[in-house]
């Protein structure tokens, strides 16, 4: 399991609150370096599961960046990931719906033994490890009723109307989301 990689081909950065370092390029000799692992523990490792934030939502900073700078940056890793030996299985997070729409995501990320069984609405499924009984996993989609990432425009509101209702801070702007929660 291996969460939160953020990679994108940029200088570092600063984090979001300003209070570490972002090393985005390192971050992607880091996952080769773990996928080289599991690749050696083979064959006792069946599948690997990307807990989201596979890319750093700076990988979509047109303005810094121009429009390609997604797509190199999700080649870099396609060359690292098309590497493993096991079946690969994503979850998304936030930034990975900074970076693509839910199309984007089906198109580029869920396994294609899964396509079949996802869409734009559904980006969720589930899996038996290969040589494995007994074991089930899920991929959910957490994003499905959010205000990034929704499936549906009602689903869109469901959240505004939820976050309405139990924050009393002004989630128009950014940062401060979570004073006095």
């Amino acid at each position: 399991i291996i969460a939160d990689v953020q990679y994108v081909d940029a200088e570092n950065a600063m984090n979001f609150q300003q209070t570490h370092t972002r090393r985005y390029r390192q971050s992607l000799s880091i996952f080769h370096e773990a996928v080289h692992k599991w690749n050696s523990l083979a064959p006792n490792m069946r599948c690997a599961v990307l807990l989201g934030d596979l890319l750093d939502g700076k990988c979509n900073d047109h303005v810094n960046t121009g429009a390609n700078l997604r797509y190199k940056s999700l080649k870099d890793l396609q060359r690292i990931t098309s590497s493993s030996t096991q079946p690969l299985h994503y979850c998304f997070g936030n930034h990975d719906y900074y970076s693509f729409d839910r199309n984007e995501l089906l198109k580029y990320f869920i396994p294609q033994q899964h396509k079949r069984e996802c869409s734009y609405e559904k980006l969720y499924y589930d899996w038996r490890p290969n040589g494995t009984t007994g074991w089930r996993f899920i991929c959910i989609d957490s994003y499905d009723v959010s205000l990034i990432g929704y499936s549906s425009y009602e689903h869109e509101k469901q959240a505004k109307d939820m976050l309405i209702k139990n924050n009393p801070n002004d989630l128009s702007i950014s940062g401060g989301w979570f004073k006095d929660l």
